[in-house]
């Protein structure tokens, strides 16, 4: 099976061909494209041409049904993501054969494909995709509804946060803002502290369902910190009662300190939940 030298030309009029519904071209033309017709099969990105070993006609066909034309996997198409997460907004579950074909360059056979949190599924149908959410506890952008938000979803996602040696000079404002643009990638909901819970926490996840407290442990070891930090965590269990979070950033050399020690069996004691992250090796 030969891959031979393309030329733009060449690729724009097989793709073309195939996109009306051609099923074959014939030995004249593909030799006019300046491709060897000695050979028995043909590859022009993601199309297979195969000699008939009968008739001088050449057949087209998909090599790989997941992805477009030009070999790019349609999964990882950001464009068509985006088109799909409009369509499914605005209240359409389809889309059609066309619209791929034309806008996304996209002819396949396949009748099942998944890209972000949709599925696209063409079985039993003659030219469009119906449109569905895999996982119907995600949204369409596949991040974490509020009413599904726990205490399990947050400490998976905080396990995540790439918590850096560099990031030990951040102010605990600098920081917060690199742990809410985190939280963001995986829920629907994530905002900052505010009237709506006495400005008592630093992020609130899914409108109430979940909530974080950020301590640095440089400044929460300091035993007049440790005592407003100890004293703040009855607000948390009054006002989030086995929904709150304290997560303390520092040096793991701090993470045995007096003061930091301290915090955690108060946040214990009050069923909270209590997390030391120190930068990663």
């Amino acid at each position: 099976m030969a891959k031979q030298k393309e030329s733009i030309k060449t690729v724009t009029i097989i793709q073309k061909l195939i996109k009306e519904g051609k099923k074959k071209i014939s030995k004249l033309e593909l030799g006019s494209l300046g491709l060897d017709v000695t050979q028995k099969n043909i590859l022009v990105r993601n199309v297979k041409l195969e000699k008939d070993l009968v008739f001088s006609d050449w057949y087209f066909s998909i090599i790989d049904k997941k992805a477009d034309l030009d070999g790019n996997q349609i999964s990882e198409n950001p464009k068509l993501l985006k088109r799909i997460q409009n369509h499914y907004e605005g209240g359409s579950r389809t889309i059609n054969f066309t619209e791929l074909i034309n806008d996304f360059n996209i002819y396949t056979t396949a009748t099942d494909i998944n890209i972000g949190n949709f599925n696209l599924n063409s079985l039993l149908r003659l030219s469009v995709y119906d449109i569905n959410l895999i996982d119907k506890k995600k949204s369409i952008s596949g991040k974490w509804i509020d009413n599904v938000v726990d205490a399990v979803k947050v400490k998976e996602a905080l396990h995540k946060f790439q918590f850096e040696r560099a990031m030990l000079k951040l102010s605990e404002v600098q920081l917060n803002k690199e742990l809410e643009s985190h939280f963001k990638e995986f829920f629907e909901t994530v905002k900052k502290g505010d009237t709506t819970n006495e400005g008592l926490v630093d992020l609130n996840i899914g409108n109430g369902k979940f909530v974080i407290e950020m301590k640095l442990s440089r400044e929460a070891k300091k035993s007049s910190e440790t005592d407003r930090a100890v004293g703040q965590v009855d607000k948390y269990k009054k006002h989030f009662p086995e929904q709150f979070m304290i997560v303390v950033f520092g040096d793991d050399s701090d993470r045995e300190e007096k003061g930091i020690h301290a915090l955690s069996r108060k946040v214990n004691e009050s069923k909270g939940i209590y997390q030391f992250i120190s930068p990663h090796p």
